[in-house]
């Protein structure tokens, strides 16, 4: 008798331990199996065409940060690439203007052969932007100090380079910098008033870097920068070289276009800003503009009139979905835990991208810089691009 109680008691210890098994997995998020799927990754663009030559994104970073010798060849090779896409009958091909090129080379050749001239003057940067355009124009020992964080950005600024310079620009320094008495500081109309009051306390000359809107306006800076710290032949080099290397990445993504168009037509994209909450740029912010730049700017945002001081637009879950793009692009700090988010939302199971593994992601630190390293945020949204197709 109580060998058959017991095994009606383990029945239905089964039976509810099935039921409880059943409904646990009917109404947990449906995400937790795909957390082990392996994050898309951007590979080397798998654009082949004869005889271009190869973009390095390491090759670009060194470039931008104030590497002659790379800028020299680079600017070379690619007005080459550009002859050869005309010749192969790419359409709407960019170079530099003939005097331009020919200036850039000669700028190269001159900085290679002079002399190097010892500096005894210091700078001191109070923005990231200034910090990244002082760190391409002079050494490391001409620099004062550096913004509070910019240590933390070893992406674009290696240990080594920032570990030359010892001060952080903070009031516990004060006594510090004044002893480097920097011969001018670089500032911005939002930096610390408190700060601003501080260097001038200290007769420290002050250069106000405006807000930039656009690509054109940082290589205006970096000939203005170069001019004040008596690097002005550098300066014009390096605003040279932003400007071939947009249209190296121009033609690139012509020559990409030009073999999608033959593929079927080019998928659907939307960028977005993982940050709190999800959102795509306005089409006049800095991001936006490259968007435009590459055709990957939807045109019923493009054609959004907003306010100028909203640099983002707000997009729901429901405004993703409706959306519906075969392409992500997606710029976070932590590619990692974006990614398990995207896939814990139940509802992005009907977006095409995430179907397809079709998501790709930028560093948004990269994409926030404006500076000359808004080539590499550039550089790097055709590359997620190009890994898409």
């Amino acid at each position: 008798m109580w060998v058959g109680k017991i095994k009606t008691a383990l029945g239905y210890v089964v039976l509810s331990a099935a039921i409880f098994s059943w409904w646990f997995l009917a109404l947990s998020p449906e995400s937790d199996a795909d957390f082990s799927v392996p994050i898309p990754v951007i590979t080397a663009s798998r654009l082949q065409l004869p005889m271009i030559s190869p973009i390095d994104r390491g090759d670009l970073k060194s470039a931008l940060s104030g590497d002659i010798s790379l800028i020299t060849r680079l600017m070379a090779d690619w007005d080459l690439d550009a002859q050869i896409l005309e010749a192969q009958g790419i359409i709407g091909v960019q170079r530099l203007p003939q005097q331009n090129f020919i200036r850039g080379q000669m700028l190269g050749r001159h900085l290679q052969t002079q002399k190097p001239k010892i500096h005894s003057d210091k700078y001191l940067p109070q923005t990231y932007a200034a910090a990244s355009m002082l760190f391409a124009l002079l050494s490391a020992d001409q620099i004062a100090a550096l913004p509070t964080g910019m240590r933390q950005q070893s992406e674009l600024f290696s240990k080594k380079l920032t570990d030359q310079i010892p001060l952080d620009l903070d009031r516990y320094n004060t006594e510090k910098l004044y002893i480097e008495r920097p011969k001018m500081a670089f500032a911005a109309p939002y930096s610390d008033p408190a700060s601003i009051q501080s260097l001038k306390n200290q007769s420290i000359p002050l250069y106000f870097m405006p807000s930039v809107a656009s690509c054109q306006e940082i290589m205006d800076h970096l000939v203005c920068v170069g001019k004040a710290v008596h690097q002005s032949e550098k300066g014009e080099l390096l605003a040279l070289f932003m400007e071939s290397a947009l249209a190296a990445i121009d033609n690139r993504m012509k020559a990409l276009q030009s073999i999608i168009v033959e593929n079927g037509g080019p998928p659907k994209v939307l960028f977005l800003h993982d940050f709190l909450h999800y959102s795509t740029p306005a089409p006049h912010s800095l991001t936006g503009q490259l968007l435009c730049r590459l055709n990957l700017l939807d045109s019923s945002i493009k054609n959004m009139m907003l306010p100028e001081h909203l640099w983002t637009v707000p997009m729901t879950q429901e405004k993703i979905v409706e959306f519906a793009p075969e392409v992500l692009i997606v710029s976070s700090y932590d590619s990692e835990s974006s990614w398990k988010r995207l896939n814990s939302l139940s509802a992005f199971r009907k977006v095409p991208a995430l179907s397809t593994q079709k998501v790709f992601f930028v560093d948004s630190e990269v994409q926030q810089y404006p500076s000359q390293l808004l080539v590499l945020a550039y550089f790097d949204l055709f590359q997620a691009y190009a890994a898409a197709r």
